[in-house]
């Protein structure tokens, strides 16, 4: 998939914009609304004390928020809490699905 390429911004900061299945500009979208319509005052009570997320728990968040799975998904991702891999499975983090260890 050819990505458009931004002017001014650099190219490792528009790699993290990037994803195989989405567009360029429906990623960008995506992380405003998730920014916009899942604020961090209203979602970070909500997750304080989960330590594993699963997909129900997703599916509710985006119920509570009337938001899209992508978007919640996005928000997670973006604040560090989960990493979904291309066959749909959750992880703590991208780190962890790429075989780094978890220190307990």
């Amino acid at each position: 998939v050819n990505q458009p390429s931004i002017p001014g911004m650099d190219e490792q900061l528009q790699y993290l914009f990037r994803s195989e299945n989405q567009s360029w500009d429906e990623r960008n979208a995506h992380l405003f609304m998730s920014h916009l319509l899942v604020p961090e005052v209203l979602l970070n009570p909500l997750i304080r004390d989960v330590r594993d997320f699963d997909w129900s728990f997703l599916y509710r968040l985006r119920d509570m928020f009337q938001v899209t799975i992508s978007v919640i998904r996005i928000r997670l991702e973006r604040k560090g809490l989960l990493y979904v891999d291309p066959d749909g499975k959750i992880h703590r983090s991208r780190a962890e699905y790429e075989g780094q260890a978890r220190m307990v």
